[in-house]
């Protein structure tokens, strides 16, 4: 039980982190950078490590505050990204050095 809390509060500190070092925000949208930030680590951190084949005992929190820092505009980018028919085309090519 205690890792869980401890997995919560980094998840919270880095969120409040971001909205903290964010430029100006309306309420609705810090509310929403939040509530992604919260979600995105929730949902991935697991899956990350799993990926990784990263140890949970020793990096679990660590990726829980990336993803939590990085996670509005991870969203914010995929949703571009699905919005224009070119965009996935041109990440791959910019991935290839093309």
């Amino acid at each position: 039980m205690a890792d869980e809390l401890k997995f919560w509060i980094v998840i919270l500190g880095a969120a409040v982190v971001k909205l903290l070092i964010t430029k100006t925000q309306t309420l609705f949208q810090a509310v929403t950078s939040m509530a992604a930030a919260v979600f995105m680590a929730w949902v991935f951190t697991d899956p990350v490590l799993n990926w990784l084949s990263w140890p949970a005992e020793n990096y679990r929190n660590a990726v829980a505050a990336v993803l939590a820092l990085l996670g509005d505009t991870l969203i914010r980018r995929l949703l571009e990204i699905s919005k224009s028919p070119t965009a996935f085309a041109d990440l791959l090519k910019l991935f290839r050095g093309k």
